[in-house]
């Protein structure tokens, strides 16, 4: 798909969550959520809220296709930033992250537990408000390579998509 095809996709996205009515914060993420993974072209992928004078990482929701194929029992739900492997480098280094060789070594890697879905491609994305971290999006095991542009067009959705989770914390 063309870099023109590519931006109508997410901002029909962007139209069908913004016009979606009476959705909570928890539904319309979990909407964000199928549509970054459709519009990656992405098999899983995840939403965490993130505190940055924690330094925590707060689950939102993992996809469906993940919670079908995880076989780790009771999966935590919080994360310490400074317990995290390559997916925390988001966070650390305040940039995109794209891992197409998820399987080879990697010394920012420290590994998954056993039952964890199995990863062969990866890409993560910070979202910003006022120049703080508050979330984190993920997409991975994609068909082909993640470029530079899958990561301009989910931080272009993500960062849209916060426009509107801003307005809807204001309205509850």
């Amino acid at each position: 798909m063309n870099s023109l095809a590519i931006d109508i996709t997410r901002l029909e996205s962007l139209l069908k969550i913004a016009t979606a009515e009476n959705l909570t914060l928890k539904d319309l993420l979990d909407l964000t959520l199928e549509e970054i993974i459709a519009l990656s072209g992405s098999q899983i992928g995840y939403i965490y809220y993130y505190s940055e004078e924690k330094q925590e990482f707060t689950l939102h929701a993992w996809s469906r296709e993940v919670m079908e194929a995880c076989a780790i029992p009771n999966p935590a739900t919080t994360y310490q930033l400074e317990k995290t492997g390559l997916w925390g480098e988001v966070v650390r280094q305040r940039r995109p992250i794209i891992s197409n060789h998820f399987e080879a070594p990697d010394p920012l890697k420290k590994g998954y537990p056993e039952g964890h879905v199995p990863l062969s491609r990866f890409m993560s994305i910070p979202v910003f408000r006022e120049g703080q971290i508050v979330a984190v999006a993920g997409v991975a095991n994609k068909a082909g390579e993640y470029t530079d542009e899958d990561a301009c067009q989910l931080t272009k959705m993500m960062d849209s998509v916060w426009e509107i989770v801003a307005r809807k914390q204001i309205e509850i």
